[in-house]
């Protein structure tokens, strides 16, 4: 929060609203994120979205559906990255905007894979053990 609140005074943002997010990103329909984008839709004054780094708003393509910056005349400000993102945007920045989400649903989907690996890996272990110690 510290960073953001910094970003914001550097570039005279003034925040209305600070929204933190607990929930895992993987997962559509996230609370925090419905909330910012009802206050966003309930706020027609509300033109900026600061956030750390891109995956830190969506991890997931269908949150990434649902901001439509263009429509909502819609900066994002992506602080730790140093990029904006708006109607104005060019198609490279988009279309790198869009492969940092990407990337971003491909960490989440990956992380996913590795504990489920790793439960997996652990309960075969203790099963074998748990047959090794019966059979003694």
């Amino acid at each position: 929060m510290r960073y953001l609140e910094d970003y914001a005074a550097k570039n005279n943002i003034q925040v209305s609203k600070a929204f933190k997010e607990a929930e895992t990103a993987k997962k559509a329909r996230r609370k925090q994120f419905g909330s910012i984008l009802d206050y966003i839709t309930e706020h027609d004054d509300i033109n900026i979205i600061l956030i750390e780094k891109t995956d830190w708003l969506y991890r997931n393509i269908k949150d990434w559906t649902k901001i439509d910056y263009e429509a909502m005349n819609l900066e994002i400000h992506l602080a730790k990255e140093g990029e904006i993102i708006s109607k104005e945007s060019g198609s490279s920045q988009n279309f790198m905007h869009g492969i940092k989400v990407l990337m971003a649903k491909n960490y989440v989907d990956n992380l996913s894979e590795e504990v489920r690996k790793g439960l997996d890996e652990k309960l075969k272990n203790e099963n074998s053990l748990v047959w090794y110690y019966r059979t003694l």
